[in-house]
């Protein structure tokens, strides 16, 4: 049985720490709305540095946390709702984002908007993105997850964010516009966030038949705390070591968008890694290991990349697109 709470927490840091514990120490099932104060949130796979712009995020004192999930980085302020679905995995059924889309989308809908999922994993309001979503599995525990834009400042979100050429033509805030909407401009009545947050937790109890609200323990918030302080904001883990790599190449490809950036010396691979918007059920980094001092060779590479779960690595990606973005030699 799903259960259900509001974390009125509003630090990007700790609000992570704390999903990331719901999932790997409790056995509960568990729904539950947050928002963050103005934050950057980058997704597992990519390259801070390339997402943000660096200049307006320290001008205007946003922060910037690396998530568990795949996908690409987000803005959030407190004019966006953030839900999280973590549930129990079960054995041989697989795992498709519109089942977890389904509650929201029926929340708007009882809200008076037609709301839809579309593509890999956005909910859309006249053809306009309100919603994105990513999820990853961590033992036998899938957490879910996904934003709704109630009244996000437009403007914040496209200065914070490098948005990549690939996705969107141009950084102009009417390019942003045309792609992306409020929730509030689509209510007949003039409701405020805590009003939406209120309408989105009936329906969600209603949906799921939730006799109380979940009471998370008090280890688990004191750990959230401790692991906000030892992971969520350290350098390491939200920008990483950048080295000067020499070559890089970017596709698109139907499960997301990958870069391969490699530093090559006398003909074998120093240093490579990989940064997208793709999701992935195993890390990356085995591969970017495997590649350390090979020959860079269009065999030799095509071989290691046969040798590794790719799939795994990269969802609806196969190993011959990632051997596209090597160069031919």
């Amino acid at each position: 049985m799903i259960e259900f709470f509001y974390n009125s927490a509003t630090d990007s840091a700790y609000n992570l720490a704390l999903e990331e514990l719901l999932t790997r120490e409790v056995n509960d099932e568990i729904f539950f709305l947050w928002q963050n104060a103005p934050a950057v949130i980058i997704g597992r796979n990519q390259n801070t540095l390339a997402e943000i712009n660096s200049d307006f995020i320290q001008q205007n004192k946003i922060n910037v946390t690396r998530r568990n999930t795949g996908g690409g980085a987000v803005y959030h302020d407190l004019g966006n709702v953030n839900y999280s679905y973590i549930v129990n995995y079960q054995e041989g059924k697989s795992i498709d984002f519109s089942d977890f889309a389904v509650p929201v989308i029926k929340t708007l809908t009882e809200m008076g908007i037609n709301a839809e999922f579309s593509g890999r994993n956005d909910i859309l309001i006249d053809n306009k993105k309100i919603s994105g979503s990513a999820q990853s599995r961590i033992g036998d525990r899938i957490l879910f997850h996904g934003t709704l834009l109630f009244d996000v400042n437009i403007e914040n979100l496209v200065n914070s964010l490098n948005v990549s050429g690939i996705k969107i033509s141009g950084k102009g805030i009417a390019s942003v516009r045309s792609r992306v909407t409020n929730i509030k401009e689509h209510l007949l009545q003039n409701i405020t966030v805590k009003d939406f947050i209120n309408s989105v937790s009936d329906s969600i109890r209603r949906q799921f038949n939730v006799k109380n609200d979940y009471i998370v323990p008090q280890q688990i918030l004191m750990q959230a705390k401790k692991l906000a302080e030892e992971k969520y904001r350290t350098w390491e883990w939200n920008y990483g070591n950048s080295p000067a790599f020499n070559y890089e190449k970017s596709c698109k490809f139907t499960g997301g968008s990958v870069t391969l950036q490699m530093e090559i010396q006398k003909g074998k691979i120093i240093n490579a890694r990989f940064n997208g918007d793709f999701f992935s059920r195993k890390d990356v980094s085995i591969l970017e290991k495997m590649l350390e001092n090979a020959e860079i060779s269009t065999e030799n590479i095509s071989d290691i990349l046969n040798s590794m779960p790719i799939s795994e690595m990269f969802l609806n990606i196969t190993a011959a697109e990632i051997l596209s973005l090597f160069p031919a030699v």
